[in-house]
């Protein structure tokens, strides 16, 4: 799965790609060489924390795309039309989400107007 997400992120314009894995997912870690620079994170403590194993400094001066790795229906046109929804903005952040009646199991919880609760 991490193929269809680097190959959208890419095609997409992203540069200086990174991925967060775990010090238990050598496989994984192997398998990304050379096609993104892999961040290790000990201990899982969501995305957040995730993004936090990549120094400020490296994150400062551009825009920085965090994106989960196992999401195999993401498109490089899906990732264009959020950047530049997002630069269009001028938000300081600009969250991407996918309602699904079918399911309740997300995290994002919305009032009746669509509004974030």
């Amino acid at each position: 799965m991490i193929d269809w997400v680097l190959d959208a992120v890419t095609e997409a314009g992203a540069t200086h790609v990174k991925v967060i894995v775990s010090p238990h997912q050598v496989d994984l870690a192997a398998h990304l060489d050379g096609r993104a620079e892999v961040v290790y994170q000990r201990e899982a403590h969501g995305t957040a924390h995730a993004l936090q194993q990549v120094p400020a400094k490296e994150l400062s001066g551009g825009d920085v795309l965090v994106t989960n790795g196992d999401a195999p229906l993401l498109t490089a046109d899906t990732v264009r039309r959020l950047v530049e929804a997002h630069r269009e903005s001028g938000a300081p952040a600009t969250l991407a989400s996918v309602e699904d009646p079918r399911r309740d199991d997300g995290r994002i919880i919305r009032g009746k107007d669509g509004s974030f609760d």
